[in-house]
């Protein structure tokens, strides 16, 4: 049996407890107390605040009477797809294509195949086309993809489909041979004597844009099955490192940081990137550390990646990607897919997900909708979701250390350290997991001492550690942080060389300022402009000056864009960590 890596990345489906343990301490989300304007403020402290960290808990089920209000369970976007709908051809378990006889109207069609190769990520191979009729062809589509294309018979100009077969083609069958065309021989079908091989198989499942919590809300079934029927794990706190699915896909499967971190709000150094931008989109990957590549070549997995997206985690909106196909099958180009997931996993895959490694997942949270002007939205945006199943006979073992960490800071770096333990050492023998990379596997117990933002690789505007804030409800001094804010912004671009392609902005209103309590003058502001209705978020230092004025300084060295951009950011393709900053002139 060929030990199997999948790797399946999917569009968005759409206490009072405390703990103390290695500096981090956990609490019930309805109890962290906000500190009443005209209170007497806190001593400022900011080494002691930002050493701990509090993590917040939820309800087992995610919803909140906020999500609740705004939630509409009735909606279903894919209520009127055709679940009867059958393409006119066929695709056989031997690589041969007929015409599908149970299709209506089968017969007034004329159909052609071809074998779709893969060449790079944005580019394909095609073998001829071959007349396709009612008996099995005789002809091998030897490839993943199978292109078919059928016209009416007797108006051969009206197209009446396109259709993508997909398949597993084991590339050993004709010795990774192209067909163009390649005959059926009697051989050609038998199956060889499976070999056992003892090293379990790997199955990584990538849900884009699905926070913890919302997962909890919206995946009921399937979290239920795999918590009880795969004895999953559910890792509460993995904090994104990125903005979005391309920094953090290359965290997660690569292990590489793609933007400084500026550590300068705790009073420490800023951290260098391990690749900067450019390096991180204008050349191929096939020569670094992918996971799923390590598999393959290193350890003989026959390995798949499928994504439902065309641009794909590695070449959003416009990078290189991969040149040479970086897995054994490379499938590269819902919200209501609860009752699918939950039969795929029940129904499917039940046995083989016994004897495998399971990751349930998502790469960060939703970015915008009404959900984020919650409190609990605007933290699941930097949390996705993190669900994982070890193989049955290693559950007793590895279980009460999965146990102790899901309720600690992890990262996307752990993500991928927890990959390369399971690539070096299949049965996670021994006590200690591998080194010399950013991150610890969360299948070993992790290091004593403090996790938090301060010590992890977290951009501090992603960071899941609470702090108590006071709402500032003084209009004046929000409008002063406003404006300061705005201006900062603006020299943001200026330094990047953006304010040529990038409109420069000006304040329409400040939203909502936060005063971090235990600080010297810092705090959360929420902003919009008028220039493409951006609303921005950011963490400022505000002191009043001996002259009268507030002086504001930005204090995590960056913006997060919280509302859609769209195509109004389409001049910054070429620099796609800065397109959130940017409303194109």
């Amino acid at each position: 049996m060929w030990t199997q890596l999948w790797l399946c990345v999917g569009i968005s489906i759409f206490i009072f407890y405390f703990f103390i343990s290695n500096q981090v301490i956990f609490v019930n989300y309805e109890y962290i107390k906000q500190i009443e304007i005209g209170q007497e403020p806190a001593a400022i402290d900011e080494t002691a605040l930002f050493s701990t960290c509090v993590l917040a808990e939820f309800a087992e089920d995610g919803w909140t009477n906020d999500v609740l209000r705004q939630a509409n369970v009735n909606y279903d976007p894919i209520k009127k797809c055709d679940e009867r709908f059958q393409p006119y051809t066929m695709l056989g378990g031997n690589g041969a294509v007929w015409l599908n006889p149970f299709r209506e109207g089968v017969s007034g069609v004329k159909c052609k195949a071809r074998a779709i190769y893969h060449k790079d990520d944005w580019y394909y191979n095609a073998s001829s086309w071959v007349e396709i009729g009612t008996a099995a062809s005789t002809v091998v589509f030897n490839s993943d993809f199978v292109h078919t294309h059928c016209v009416n018979a007797t108006n051969r100009k009206e197209i009446v489909e396109d259709f993508v077969h997909l398949q597993m083609w084991n590339a050993t069958d004709d010795g990774g041979a192209k067909i163009n065309v390649t005959t059926i021989n009697s051989t050609s079908l038998e199956e060889e004597e499976e070999e056992v091989d003892e090293k379990p198989s790997v199955f990584i499942f990538v849900l884009d844009s699905v926070a913890n919590s919302q997962a909890r809300r919206s995946l009921p079934k399937t979290i239920s099955l795999l918590h009880h029927e795969f004895d999953a794990v559910n890792l509460r706190h993995v904090n994104k490192v990125g903005e979005n699915s391309h920094p953090n896909g290359i965290a997660f499967l690569i292990g590489k940081l793609i933007t400084d971190l500026d550590k300068g709000i705790f009073g420490m150094g800023k951290e260098n990137a391990d690749w900067n931008e450019t390096y991180a989109c204008d050349r191929y990957f096939d020569d670094d550390p992918f996971i799923l590549k390590e598999f393959t070549k290193v350890k003989g997995y026959k390995s798949l990646i499928a994504e439902d997206w065309a641009h794909g985690v590695f070449n959003f909106p416009n990078c290189k990607g991969f040149e040479h196909a970086p897995a054994t099958h490379y499938m590269s180009n819902g919200t209501h897919v609860d009752s699918f997931f939950f039969k795929f996993f029940r129904n499917v895959w039940t046995s083989q997900f016994d004897e495998s490694f399971v990751y349930f997942m998502g790469d960060h949270g939703i970015r915008w909708g009404p959900v984020n002007e919650m409190w609990i939205g605007k933290r699941e945006i930097n949390n996705p979701m993190m669900f994982v199943s070890v193989p049955r006979h290693m559950r007793d073992r590895i279980h009460p250390v999965l146990k102790e960490n899901s309720g600690k800071l992890l990262t996307s770096f752990d993500i991928y350290a927890s990959l390369v333990d399971i690539l070096n050492e299949p049965h996670l023998k021994g006590d200690v997991g591998p080194s010399g990379i950013r991150g610890n596997s969360f299948f070993r117990s992790l290091p004593p001492g403090e996790r938090s933002c301060r010590t992890l690789p977290i951009p501090f505007r992603f960071c899941l550690c609470e702090w108590n804030k006071t709402k500032s409800e003084n209009v004046t001094v929000n409008g002063e942080i406003g404006i300061g804010s705005v201006k900062l912004l603006n020299l943001k671009l200026k330094d990047l060389h953006m304010d040529t392609a990038c409109e420069k902005f000006t304040l329409n209103k400040t939203i909502e300022v936060k005063m971090i309590d235990r600080t010297d003058g810092l705090a959360e502001v929420v902003f919009t402009v008028n220039e493409c209705g951006g609303q921005f978020k950011t963490i400022v230092r505000a002191h009043r000056m001996a002259h009268g004025l507030l002086n504001i300084t930005l204090a995590a060295s960056d913006f997060t864009r919280s509302n859609s951009y769209g195509k109004t950011a389409e001049c910054m393709k070429s620099r796609p960590s800065l397109r959130p900053l940017c409303c194109c002139r």
